[in-house]
Protein backbone atom coordinates (compact mmCIF):
# COMPACT_ATOMS: atom_id res chain seq x y z
CA UNK A 1 0.00 0.00 0.00
CA UNK A 2 2.69 2.65 -1.05
CA UNK A 3 -0.13 5.66 -1.72
CA UNK A 4 -3.20 5.63 0.85
CA UNK A 5 -5.62 8.90 0.10
CA UNK A 6 -8.29 9.35 2.58
CA UNK A 7 -9.21 12.87 1.72
CA UNK A 8 -12.43 14.37 2.06
CA UNK A 9 -13.72 11.45 4.07
CA UNK A 10 -15.01 13.91 7.26
CA UNK A 11 -12.60 11.85 9.43
CA UNK A 12 -12.58 13.63 13.26
CA UNK A 13 -9.85 11.60 15.19
CA UNK A 14 -7.16 9.31 14.09
CA UNK A 15 -7.52 5.46 13.21
CA UNK A 16 -7.37 2.70 16.07
CA UNK A 17 -4.28 0.96 16.72
CA UNK A 18 -5.13 -1.92 14.17
CA UNK A 19 -5.58 0.26 11.64
CA UNK A 20 -2.11 1.95 12.36
CA UNK A 21 -0.82 -1.12 11.57
CA UNK A 22 -2.49 -0.98 8.02
CA UNK A 23 -1.16 2.36 7.52
CA UNK A 24 2.55 1.80 8.57
CA UNK A 25 3.55 0.66 4.53
CA UNK A 26 2.10 3.45 3.42
CA UNK A 27 4.57 5.93 1.65
CA UNK A 28 2.08 8.47 0.67
CA UNK A 29 -0.20 9.46 3.11
CA UNK A 30 -3.63 12.28 2.10
CA UNK A 31 -5.48 13.22 4.87
CA UNK A 32 -6.26 16.76 3.18
CA UNK A 33 -10.20 18.29 3.78
CA UNK A 34 -11.04 16.32 6.90
CA UNK A 35 -11.50 17.57 10.69
CA UNK A 36 -8.89 16.41 12.45
CA UNK A 37 -7.83 18.35 15.19
CA UNK A 38 -5.06 16.31 16.80
CA UNK A 39 -2.40 13.50 15.68
CA UNK A 40 -1.01 11.13 18.18
CA UNK A 41 1.96 10.50 19.01
CA UNK A 42 1.76 6.83 16.98
CA UNK A 43 2.32 9.57 13.80
CA UNK A 44 6.02 8.91 14.82
CA UNK A 45 5.70 5.16 13.97
CA UNK A 46 5.00 5.35 10.15
CA UNK A 47 8.42 5.99 9.43
CA UNK A 48 7.89 4.65 5.40
CA UNK A 49 6.43 7.99 5.05
CA UNK A 50 7.57 10.36 2.12
CA UNK A 51 4.39 12.36 1.68
CA UNK A 52 1.84 13.53 4.44
CA UNK A 53 -0.27 15.87 3.19
CA UNK A 54 -2.45 17.35 6.47
CA UNK A 55 -3.66 20.56 4.77
CA UNK A 56 -6.86 21.51 5.06
CA UNK A 57 -7.70 20.08 8.43
CA UNK A 58 -8.41 22.02 12.36
CA UNK A 59 -4.98 21.17 13.65
CA UNK A 60 -3.35 23.23 16.44
CA UNK A 61 -0.78 21.17 17.32
CA UNK A 62 1.69 18.46 16.03
CA UNK A 63 3.18 15.81 18.27
CA UNK A 64 7.02 15.69 18.72
CA UNK A 65 6.96 11.97 17.26
CA UNK A 66 6.17 14.20 14.30
CA UNK A 67 10.53 14.82 14.39
CA UNK A 68 10.33 10.59 13.34
CA UNK A 69 9.41 10.74 10.01
CA UNK A 70 13.05 11.49 8.75
CA UNK A 71 11.98 10.46 5.09
CA UNK A 72 9.42 12.66 4.44
CA UNK A 73 10.00 14.90 1.55
CA UNK A 74 6.84 16.57 1.58
CA UNK A 75 4.40 17.87 4.63
CA UNK A 76 1.55 19.67 3.57
CA UNK A 77 0.24 21.76 6.71
CA UNK A 78 -1.90 24.86 4.83
CA UNK A 79 -5.03 25.64 6.24
CA UNK A 80 -4.92 24.56 9.99
CA UNK A 81 -4.65 26.50 13.23
CA UNK A 82 -1.36 25.62 13.53
CA UNK A 83 -0.11 28.25 16.06
CA UNK A 84 3.34 26.59 16.97
CA UNK A 85 5.80 23.76 15.20
CA UNK A 86 8.17 21.32 17.52
CA UNK A 87 11.37 22.14 17.74
CA UNK A 88 12.04 18.39 16.48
Amino acid sequence: MPELDLSNENIETWPQAAAMADLGAATDLDLKDNQLTALPPEIGNLTSLTELDLSSNQLTALPPEIGNLTGLTELALESNQLTALPPE
